[in-house]
Parts: structure tokens; C-alpha cells; sequence
């Protein structure tokens, strides 16, 4: 893997946040369904566009069940692999693949793993399989780290998000654009050369909306290749980056309206292989990797 030392493109995205003059504070994400100011009926819950949790009194009225890891638990231990904020939430089952979280094999009340294939992924409620209808395996995920808030649907209450419902559904919260102008940064490191940059920088009107957000990873992994042993390079290099802006109609007007544009752009290394070990090998020493495997790569 070739080391990234934080490329030239993001230092423009860098600078816009530190050039302001001021000092922000970090506001989270409302991911809290707001109360609907449906004359007819008061106690119906209004859920964002975003969410696959719909409309609803109360969450004991899902057909099925549904669970929500909110914003505050997620900060409160910072995980940037999906497979551990998932293992938090009952009924359902991951399986390791790299080690990293990259590529998750998800099932939902034993519907099999099969990288997430009988279960519907979705993004601020889009589908993100890239053929859904043909082909669900998920090579591309979400990264972890964008996300504000994970929503899970099992049961019937899936049926209606798209096809492959067999098990549930799990829909991942972005970072929504802010109400007020609001930046964040943040660097993480670790073992194995692990290095990892975050940050967003948005604000808002009363008619025009935006947010910029980056998310920057590498490491050099953490297994070790026959004949190789002092530069392995079996890790990762990520590059993610996302856009949105916002424009809404005059709240006087006699129809509201919100038009809302996401554009992201994911550049992934990662220095994995199909290629495993024999039982013996992998007793003897499970981070192990053959020569043969040294020039394996997913782009």
C-alpha cells in the first residue's frame, strides 16, 4: 500500500476549516423524531425523510421490531468499524472478513450472512447495493465513521424498503447539514501505523443549507506475509468525501418544499486476498498470509 500522507485535495478541504475566524461548537445531528403538527391526530411521531423508522405513535407499534443506536452512544465510544456498533444490537449476527469492518457479512435472526446479501442496506434511506435487485453483495459499505445514528427494522416492517428483505434492515444516519454554522475535526492513531483524520464543516440560512465532510484512513494492517515480514502492507487506505447542500421554499408559502443534493466520492485501497490458510496454518498462527497473496488488492 502506498503510505498517503493526507494527499494535496484535501488540504484545500483542511484550510476552509481552519480559516474561519472563529470557534465552533460541535452541535450533533437531531436524529430525534420531532412531534407532528397533525391537527387530527396529536400523537403521531413525525420521523425524517431519512429514517426507515416511518410514521409511527410509538416504536411498539413496528410491525416486527426495531432498535435505534442513537448519536450519544456512538460518540461515547467512537467506533469507526460497523461490526462492533452492530454487535451491540440484538438479533443480529456479523462475521469477520479483513479485520477492519470494510467488507461486513450481516445477518438478521439467522437469515444468513453471505455479505449482507439477504438483508437491505441503506444510507439516509437509499439503498446503497450497488445492483440491489440483481446483485446485493456489498462490497462498497458506509464509512463508520460519517455516520450519526444507525437504524434497524426486523420482521415485516422491512418489506417495504426494497428487495432482500429476508432478515430486516439496516439504514446508516449521515451528518446532517447544521442549523447553525458548526465544524468539527478530529485525528485518531493507533497500532500498526493506524492513522485516521475526520472533520466537517457546515452552516445554514433560512433558505440555503451545506456541509463538507472527509474521512481519512490508513494503516498497514496487522498480518504478516511469508518472506516479508518487515514490510506486510496488509492494511488499507481510504479516502472519503461528501457534499451536500440544501435549498427550501419560503416558509409562508402555501406548499413547503426541501430539495436536498448528496454528492460523495470513495477511493479505497485495501491489500486483502481470497486466499486463506490451511486449518493447521491458521491454528499455528492466524495472522498469517502466504507469499502468493502478497501483490492481492481491492480497489
Amino acid at each position: 500500500m502506498t503510505q498517503t500522507r493526507y494527499p494535496a485535495r484535501f488540504a484545500a478541504f483542511l484550510l476552509g476549516l481552519c480559516a474561519s475566524s472563529s470557534v465552533f461548537a460541535n452541535e450533533a445531528a437531531t436524529v430525534a423524531p420531532a412531534a407532528d403538527h397533525d391537527s387530527a391526530n396529536k400523537d403521531i411521531a413525525q420521523f425524517s425523510p431519512y429514517s426507515i423508522l416511518g410514521r409511527t405513535g410509538s416504536r411498539a407499534d413496528v410491525p416486527g421490531s426495531a432498535y435505534f443506536v442513537g448519536p450519544e452512544r456512538l460518540e461515547t465510544f467512537s467506533y469507526d468499524d460497523p461490526m462492533r456498533v452492530l454487535r451491540e444490537v440484538p438479533g443480529i449476527y456479523v462475521q469477520e472478513e479483513d479485520g477492519y469492518g470494510l467488507r461486513p457479512n450481516i445477518g438478521i435472526r439467522g437469515s444468513g450472512l453471505d455479505r449482507s446479501s439477504r438483508i437491505a442496506l441503506l444510507e439516509d434511506n437509499i439503498l446503497i447495493a450497488p445492483a440491489p435487485y440483481a446483485a446485493p453483495a456489498a462490497y462498497y459499505f458506509p464509512t463508520q465513521r460519517r455516520m450519526k445514528a444507525v437504524e434497524v427494522l426486523k420482521g415485516p416492517a422491512a418489506i417495504k424498503l426494497g428487495p432482500r428483505t429476508t432478515g430486516g434492515a439496516i439504514n446508516y444516519r449521515s451528518t446532517a447539514i447544521p442549523g447553525s454554522r458548526t465544524a468539527q475535526l478530529e485525528v485518531f492513531a493507533g497500532e500498526n501505523d493506524y492513522r485516521e483524520l475526520y472533520g466537517y464543516y457546515g452552516d445554514s440560512t433560512d433558505r440555503l443549507g451545506w456541509l463538507l465532510e472527509t474521512v481519512q484512513q490508513e494503516t498497514n494492517g496487522y498480518k504478516s506475509i511469508d518472506g516479508n515480514p518487515r514490510n506486510p502492507d496488509t492494511g488499507f487506505d481510504i479516502e472519503d468525501y461528501v457534499a451536500k447542500f440544501s435549498i427550501t421554499s419560503d416558509p409562508s408559502a402555501d406548499i413547503y418544499q426541501h430539495i436536498e443534493l448528496k454528492l460523495g466520492h470513495t477511493d479505497q485501497v485495501s491489500n486483502e486476498t481470497y486466499l486463506g490458510l490451511t486449518d493447521t496454518d491458521f491454528d499455528a498462527d492466524p495472522n498469517r498470509r502466504y507469499a502468493a497473496s502478497q501483490l492481492d488488492e481491492f480497489k
